[in-house]
């Protein structure tokens, strides 16, 4: 059975990576899963995906019991757990629809929003910013252009100020808890920032490409 034709599970990432050596070591196309037809933009993006063919899950919520492949997705889930004055909260430009994460916001937008006509008719009446409902220029003018109503939340540790709760938590977080949020699969490393993770990857796949390859 070919892995082009139907996806391909092993019992850990280490066979996963053993089989892509040993079989996949002269592919050309640098982020095409070979063990299923899903392409990626990004090589971090293809890393993350190969744990969906093992049915290892090893990471699981002390909560609720489920488990996950990925920390990542573990991590994330976990915020359902949060009270909900400690939960960020993403918003659709589009309608009032909340998430947990900004992933989520866009999956939402693609298959809710995605065959709607994409005229942007409704203008905001403060900024050159138009959107396709005036449901998204309401949400829009809230977190760009808030009233003197709006409540203004205060860092007790320095000075900064939001008008967003949910910025002035991630404030807290990064500046001072320094809280590190996203974290490589590979190695466990944490960062403040998913851009430094990026960065990161390009120098681990360099170390880990020489192991996988031997002396």
């Amino acid at each position: 059975m070919s892995g082009h034709d139907s996806p391909v599970r092993f019992k850990d990432v280490g066979s996963v990576l053993k089989h892509f050596k040993g079989e996949h070591a002269e592919n050309p196309v640098r982020f095409r899963c070979t063990l299923c037809v899903k392409e990626f933009k990004q090589k971090c993006s293809l890393d993350k995906h190969i744990a969906v063919h093992t049915t290892e899950k090893c990471y699981k919520c002390s909560t609720c019991g489920r488990s996950f492949a990925l920390r990542g997705n573990l991590r994330t889930h976990q915020r359902i757990h949060q009270d909900k004055e400690e939960r960020e909260i993403f918003n659709c430009q589009l309608c009032p629809w909340t998430c947990l994460t900004q992933s989520g916001v866009q999956r939402h937008v693609k298959t809710r929003h995605g065959n709607e006509k994409k005229t942007a008719s409704y203008q905001c009446t403060l900024c050159d910013k138009a959107l396709t409902r005036s449901t998204g220029v309401t949400l829009h003018m809230q977190a760009n252009h808030p009233t003197n109503e709006m409540p203004i939340h205060s860092c007790e540790k320095c000075g900064y100020k939001s008008r967003m709760k949910f910025a002035l938590t991630r404030h807290v977080q990064r500046v001072h808890d320094r809280v590190k949020r996203t974290e490589c699969y590979f190695c466990g490393k944490k960062f403040f920032d998913f851009k430094d993770l990026v960065s990161h990857y390009p120098y681990f796949r360099k170390i880990r490409h020489v192991n996988l390859l031997g002396p």
